[in-house]
Order: C-alpha cells, then sequence, then structure tokens
C-alpha cells in the first residue's frame, strides 16, 4: 500500500503547467494523475480510471490542468 503525505492544502482553482512545481504531483485535463519532471516534461503515473500507466510527455508552460496535487513531503510503501 501507498500512503501519500501532504504537507500543504490542495489547490482547486484551475492552473496551467506551469504553475507545478518540479516533482509535484497533478491531475492533467485527461484526468490522469501525473508528475511533473521539469519544465516541460511529465509522466503519467495512472489514467482517469486509476489503473497504473506510465508514459512521458511534453507541455507547455500555458497548457492548463486540472488540479495540482498537495505537495507530497514522502512517499510511503
Amino acid at each position: 500500500m501507498i500512503k501519500f503525505i501532504p504537507t500543504e492544502k490542495e489547490e482547486s482553482s484551475m492552473l496551467m503547467f506551469q504553475d507545478v512545481n518540479e516533482n509535484q504531483f497533478f491531475v492533467n485535463l485527461d484526468g490522469s494523475l501525473c508528475q511533473k519532471l521539469d519544465e516541460e516534461t511529465y509522466c503519467t503515473i495512472a489514467d482517469c480510471d486509476g489503473d497504473p500507466f506510465c508514459t512521458y510527455d511534453t507541455a507547455y508552460g500555458d497548457d492548463e490542468i486540472q488540479r495540482i496535487i498537495e505537495h507530497i513531503g514522502k512517499i510511503e510503501f
């Protein structure tokens, strides 16, 4: 089991890819769980149904996303 331990509250308004910090989790417009790698790269780790899924993709800073997941300070597994 994986347990996410947040350090900040979750954002709620429409945001852009540039608002996501490196290594932070976010939900893209397709509803997939993603993690930002750098200024223009992210990986998808789960699809919109919550099924594990891995792919790398690029994004522009002004690409819209659904939400930013609260800052994850640690993952226990």
